[in-house]
């Protein structure tokens, strides 16, 4: 399977951005850039917001 976005020659990530409360780091070894405009997948970990109801 080919990507799209590297056939373009668009930057982007082929991991995952894992934006926690203290710091932000991506599951590709290789990855350059943290911005979460060039990662398709990214994951918020840390407190969730609970329901009192």
């Amino acid at each position: 399977m080919t990507c799209s976005e590297c056939l373009a020659r668009v930057s982007h990530c082929h991991g995952t951005l894992i934006v926690d409360l203290v710091a932000v780091e991506c599951t590709d070894v290789d990855c350059v850039d943290l911005d979460p405009a060039r990662h398709a997948l990214v994951v918020a970990r840390g407190r969730v917001p609970v329901s009192t109801r």
